[in-house]
Order: structure tokens, then sequence, then C-alpha cells
């Protein structure tokens, strides 16, 4: 996405720039789905490819409660390369910043208990995740609506536009899929 924003953004296309930001939230939004059922289930692949019962159920679990993460992350990456496009920078510096700290205090507090936080244990890494993902991303939103105007309707709906994007974004997609795949295979085998 980075490349095609890019690419409109220095022709001037803002109308363009817009559209691939909207189509490629709409695309991200809808691949949420498979990539949420593969997580929620990965318990039990990883018992069909025969890792211990216990690693298998805390890694369902991990990933069960990080889907709660996957969206706005998604999203706020979408929102990121938009603005990087158009080289205004700080705005996302200055929020992952935050929220790598934000992430910090809420891992260590949901996890341990700490800051009079509740202690959840295993389960508090992947929900302070969550909370300080979502929080950047309702936080970045506020912020670049106050610094940028927005507009959006229907006309971002294009087919040729749909294509362009996704020929690009399939081939990245499945190039990080298999780099994926490659490390859970060689973690799978690596086990004793």
């Amino acid at each position: 996405m980075n490349s095609l924003c890019l690419q409109a953004f220095g022709a001037k296309n803002y109308h363009l720039l817009g559209q691939y930001v909207l189509l490629t939230s709409l695309v991200l939004t809808l691949a949420c789905v498979p990539i949420a059922l593969l997580w929620w289930n990965l318990g039990n692949i990883l018992l069909a490819a025969g890792v211990t019962d216990r690693v298998a159920a805390l890694a369902g679990v991990y990933c069960r409660f990080s889907l709660l993460w996957l969206w706005p992350r998604s999203m706020f990456q979408v929102l990121s390369c938009f603005y990087q496009a158009q080289q205004i920078v700080q705005p996302t510096a200055v929020s992952n910043v935050l929220a790598v700290m934000l992430n910090i205090f809420l891992v260590v507090g949901l996890t341990h208990g700490r800051f009079r936080l509740p202690e959840l244990g295993f389960i508090g890494c992947p929900i302070g995740t969550a909370v300080a993902l979502f929080l950047r991303l309702v936080g970045y939103v506020v912020y670049m609506s106050l610094y940028c105007v927005w507009r959006c309707d229907s006309s971002f709906v294009d087919v040729n536009i749909l294509q362009t994007l996704l020929a690009v974004a399939i081939p990245l997609a499945g190039g990080i899929l298999f780099e994926n795949a490659q490390l859970m295979t060689m973690t799978l085998f690596a086990r004793p």
C-alpha cells in the first residue's frame, strides 16, 4: 500500500489516495475474518501438529485474546501509510512511542497486578496489548481528524482500483504468509 499511496500522492491524485486507503481498510477488515478463524483454532492446530497439550492450550488462549488487537493494529497501519505518503509522520511516531509505553505499563500491570491493576496472569499480556493498540488507534483518529479534514463517500469502491490494489497486496501477503509458515515449521521441528 505504501508504494501505491506514494504514487497517488506524487501524482497529486488525492482522490485515488483516499480510494486506496478506504479499499485497503475494507480488504484488511475482510482479511481479519480468516485470520481470526485460524487464531481461534490455533490450539487445535498445534495439537494436530504434535505439540504438547499444555503448550497448545496456552497458545490457543493467547491467540484468542490476541484477536482483540488484530483489527485495530491493521487499521492503524493503513492510516499511518496514508499520512506517511503525505509526509505527515510525526503524529505516527508519537503515537507509536506512546503506545509502546502504554503497552509496557498495561502488560506488566495486568499480568503481574502492578500499578493498582488487577492481576490477570498470562492473559494480561494480550489484553494489555489490545487495550494499548485500541487506544492508539482511537487517539490517532481523533488527533488526525482535528489535524486534517476527512471526506468519505462510496465512490472509493472502484473495481479497477481494487484490482490494482490486490495485484500488489496478494503477492506481498503470500510472501509474508510463506515466511511465517516457514518460521512456524522450524519452531515445530525444533522442539525436543
